[in-house]
């Protein structure tokens, strides 16, 4: 079995083992009631209000990237929803690699620097992710564990993150500096290509160094994942959860954060679980929050992935081109 076949399955049991704490002690007609007395109403605007949080997460990415290249704000919203639906259906956070590689050929932006950018763009969400919950919490005075332990383990990891790609940003000469002294213990033919990787993805951290680009970056990381929480609100309200807005951006960050859970694509389980143990800390019951939960996550889901489909097909693409990427990028990152 090789290495991503492996990651895969892992991935897969993963989602199974966290699908099995959700529905845990639940029989499945007690979701019934729950599902048939939904507002629909509310379902359709929340589904309005999620293509809203993609179109200011694309305006997020444009900010980033306008140091490296002019990209007009639909074509990145396509994008972004193709990224979605990669990530989605296949393993692996394929739509990662997708819409950087779509970048390059479509726009003309270095992949290694469309690659610094992504990596930037995880550690602003990781960084909003971890404020919601700790603002959450707090408000809702919360002790659960679960949450502690993810907070407790994300901290250091996304502080560190944006640590060093501030320091880097800042002070890219150096940075080019250290990688050239590094380099010069390898192979002449080696440095060459080496030297020149480390500056593309430093190209890719420009945005840094402009103020009015880095304060839009922050500004609409912020903006797209309150749009979320409204999404998320709106969901409680459809369900007849009657919870202020800072259990929605709670389980937004909750939901998020748990990505970093090396799940099955879409994360299948992974999000059922940690809506339901958000809600049942506010003595939300089961069956009402799991119901909430699946719910949310088709609106989450289904929307994008269709929009991905839509325009991944209107650029001469099909769901194989995808899968191929994916294989090349992991072979790469192997190797």
């Amino acid at each position: 079995m090789n290495r991503q076949r492996l990651l895969i399955l892992v991935g897969a049991l993963i989602s199974a083992v966290f699908l099995l704490l959700a529905f845990q002690g639940l029989h499945p007609e007690e979701l019934l009631p729950s599902l048939a007395n939904v507002d629909l109403g509310g379902v359709a605007l929340a589904t309005l209000l999620f293509f809203v949080s993609v179109v200011v997460i694309s305006w997020r990415w444009q900010f980033l990237l306008n140091p490296v290249a002019r990209v007009p704000l639909m074509r990145l919203f396509q994008l972004v929803c193709i990224g979605y639906m990669g990530n989605n259906i296949y393993p692996l956070r394929a739509g990662e690699a997708l819409r950087i590689v779509l970048l390059w050929r479509d726009e003309g932006v270095p992949i290694f620097r469309s690659t610094t950018i992504t990596i930037v763009e995880r550690v602003f969400d990781g960084v909003v992710m971890l404020s919601f919950i700790v603002f959450g919490i707090a408000a809702a005075d919360i002790d659960n564990p679960v949450l502690n332990a993810l907070t407790q383990v994300a901290v250091p990891l996304f502080a560190l993150g944006l640590g060093v790609l501030t320091v880097v940003a800042l002070l890219p000469r150096r940075a080019q500096a250290v990688v050239e002294r590094l380099t010069r213990f390898l192979p002449e033919r080696a440095q060459r290509p080496l030297n020149h990787l480390s500056s593309e993805l430093l190209g890719g951290l420009a945005a840094f160094q402009n103020v009015g680009q880095l304060l839009g970056a922050v500004l609409t990381s912020y903006g797209t994942w309150l749009v979320q929480g409204v999404v998320y609100w709106v969901m409680l309200l459809a369900f007849g959860i009657e919870q202020p807005f800072t259990i929605a951006l709670l389980l937004v960050g909750a939901v998020n954060l748990a990505g970093l859970i090396p799940a099955s694509p879409g994360q299948i389980g992974v999000f059922e679980y940690f809506i339901v143990l958000v809600l049942g800390a506010v003595n939300v019951e089961q069956p009402q929050a799991l119901s909430y939960a699946l719910v949310t996550h088709v609106v989450i889901w289904l929307p994008a992935t269709v929009a991905g489909l839509i325009y991944l097909f209107q650029r001469g693409l099909s769901l194989r081109s995808v899968q191929q990427i994916q294989q090349t990028t992991t072979a790469e990152a192997a190797s």
